[in-house]
């Protein structure tokens, strides 16, 4: 989970920027729950965004959130192990509480790290 500083209500002239701003919070977020997955098998590797799509429904006021959970990933980390690259493909849901202002869907790929290389 990450957090984007507290924001007063949706003006108008700041929500030009505000579907960037979750898109970014929503693909860090993503790539930061692989990078903890990663490290807790041990395993290093390049985390690539290769493709992504986010469902915007509305801005969110207050302090917004991005959440990816275990739950909504697919993938194979044991690909990874053996050295190849891996595909993963997660959900994260950027909002506030109960209220969901955008859904984002990334695929990555993990490609083997230096210590598969150097072998």
């Amino acid at each position: 989970m990450t957090y984007m500083p507290e924001r007063p209500e949706p003006e108008p002239a700041s929500d030009h920027f505000l579907p960037a701003v979750q898109f970014s919070m929503a693909t860090l977020t993503g790539w930061g729950l692989i990078w903890l997955l990663l490290q807790e098998n041990s395993l290093d590797g390049d985390i690539v965004l290769v493709d992504a799509n986010i469902r915007y429904r509305k801005a969110v006021a207050g302090r917004p959130e991005a959440i990816a959970s275990r739950d909504k990933l697919s993938g194979d980390l044991d690909r990874l192990a053996r050295g190849s690259k891996a595909r993963i493909k997660l959900e994260v849901t950027v909002g506030q509480g109960d209220e969901v202002g955008a859904v984002f869907t990334g695929t990555y790929m993990v490609l083997p790290g230096q210590k598969h290389s150097a072998e």
